[in-house]
């Protein structure tokens, strides 16, 4: 049994937790990932995928990107994400071309069946906004999404 001064530690950090938008974003993304990857891995085809795999796939460009700029977004090893696109490559999602700014250097760009794929985790996704939709119901999931979208361009403009 906790002590009375851990419970009060736990009621106050749900609290703070919950009166926080960036925990609570997170908190977020990370169910609805966890929900969409159980579904992915439902399908056969994709039952190899794990969520290493389906980390990399936002930070793709579709006009390619390169292993150190993977490794700076995702906040791991050049070593780590290179090993990740080999396991793609091997799923058929991702190749390797020849960066056309540096004949030295390589771009992950997706294959045509990777490109098809995107869309596949789209519709996955939209299995679990239906979920959400029973939920909230559609005008306030639309406003979330619209919000949303809002924060998502906002933190944009202030990277760029």
């Amino acid at each position: 049994m906790a002590a009375p001064e851990d419970q009060d530690f736990e009621t106050r950090l749900a609290n703070a937790k919950d009166s926080s938008l960036g925990q609570v974003l997170v908190k977020a993304a990370r169910l609805v990932n966890e929900r969409a990857l159980a579904r992915v891995q439902a399908v056969p085809r994709y039952q190899a995928l794990k969520p290493r795999h389906l980390a990399v796939i936002p930070h793709v460009d579709l006009d390619g990107t390169r292993v150190t700029e993977l490794a700076e977004r995702l906040q791991i090893t050049k070593q780590g994400v290179g090993q990740i696109v080999d396991e793609m490559q091997d799923f058929g999602m991702l190749h390797r071309v020849p960066d056309p700014e540096d004949g030295r250097a390589k771009l992950v760009c997706f294959t045509e069946q990777g490109r098809e794929w995107l869309f596949d985790g789209l519709a996955i996704l939209s299995t679990v906004e239906a979920d959400l939709r029973e939920v909230l119901g559609q005008a306030e999931l639309t406003r979330l999404r619209r919000s949303l979208l809002k924060v998502v361009r906002a933190l944009q403009s202030e990277d760029a």
